[in-house]
């Protein structure tokens, strides 16, 4: 199997930043490029208060925190690595597995735990819901 492009999903925790330094140290050792994505999931929210809160307002607010998590990742890639960001807008798992497969990534790299704590003990991780689910390799960075 040859890596040519490496999907790698932030979250603005430390598990992501780690994941992103170590698919930043791989690519730029296999000449791949990244693609560094975070996922707006209105549905996954961990809070929303829809009282004082319009829809519109809250997708603003977490499309601009979004793009400050990308924002941080950038700064991290290696110097050389070709890359490419974007906020995506959807259910989180279905939406990097799309991903994937439209920009045909060859494998995942994501932190092992995020910032979804609430939904890690309703639901389990995204990690491993994801790599249970994934038809490309996923590497799982602690």
């Amino acid at each position: 199997m040859y890596i040519q492009r490496i999907l790698v999903p932030v979250d603005g925790s430390e598990a992501a930043l780690r994941a992103l330094d170590f698919a930043g140290q791989l690519a730029h050792a296999l000449g791949a490029s990244l693609d560094v994505v975070t996922v707006l999931s209105l549905g996954e929210l961990d809070f929303y208060d829809g009282m004082y809160l319009t829809l519109d307002q809250v997708e603003g607010w977490q499309t601009q925190l979004k793009t400050e998590i990308l924002n941080t990742a950038a700064q991290r890639i290696p110097e050389g690595v070709r890359y490419q960001s974007e906020v995506l807008h959807g259910r989180i798992i279905p939406t990097l597995l799309e991903r994937a497969a439209s920009e045909g990534a060859s494998m995942i790299v994501m932190g092992r735990t995020g910032k979804g704590r609430l939904e890690q003990v309703l639901k389990g991780s995204i990690a491993q819901r994801l790599s249970a689910s994934a038809p490309l390799p996923v590497t799982l960075v602690s």
